[in-house]
């Protein structure tokens, strides 16, 4: 049997030069070991999940070292950073639901602090004052023209699930915006 993919940090050495430069109240991390597996079924049959209850639409559930974080009526990801994404496959395959390792596909930006929702608000069209768009939720919206999952896991906390292969061109966007909100 073929080794897993493992991805390596991408941007390493971008963010950690962009850190440097930059003053308290915004920091930006990637999350290169988090397991993502995408979950699709039917549209008749909403799943019965063993261990964490399926959320509503846009909604995020948590259990047992994993987030449920659902997408349209018929999807949803489950991410973990202490689970291996073979594990999140083999809990979710039941026969109804398609579970696939997708974590090879992703790049996961953290954007955290002071500043993270008002930079963020200036880049997409979802509205995220808090009241909309508050911890343990996710939507899906696009930034710079690049479809992006976003997860609000804090009051001025998000990480960004973007296609790894547009991850360059999303980062340098998001810097130079970065960089006007900084100064």
């Amino acid at each position: 049997m073929p080794e897993p993919l493992h991805p390596e940090p991408l941007l390493v050495e971008e963010l950690a030069a962009w850190s440097e430069r930059r003053a308290a109240g915004l920091a930006v991390s990637e999350h290169a070991g988090r397991a993502i597996v995408r979950l699709k079924w039917r549209e008749c049959a909403e799943p019965r999940l063993r261990g964490v209850s399926l959320p509503a639409v846009g909604g995020v559930a948590a259990s047992a070292g994993l987030s449920l974080m659902r997408l349209s009526p018929v999807s949803a990801m489950a991410v973990s950073d202490t689970l291996p994404a073979g594990k999140l496959t083999e809990i979710f395959s039941d026969g109804h639901i398609a579970a696939v390792d997708v974590s090879h596909g992703f790049l996961v930006l953290r954007l955290a602090g002071a500043q993270a929702r008002a930079v963020l608000d200036g880049l997409t069209p979802l509205d995220l004052c808090e009241a909309a768009f508050g911890p343990r939720s996710v939507r899906r919206t696009q930034i710079a023209s690049h479809g992006v999952a976003m997860h609000c896991t804090g009051a001025d906390a998000f990480d960004l699930y973007v296609d790894r292969s547009y991850a360059w061109s999303l980062w340098q966007y998001l810097s130079r915006s970065l960089d006007g909100a900084c100064g």
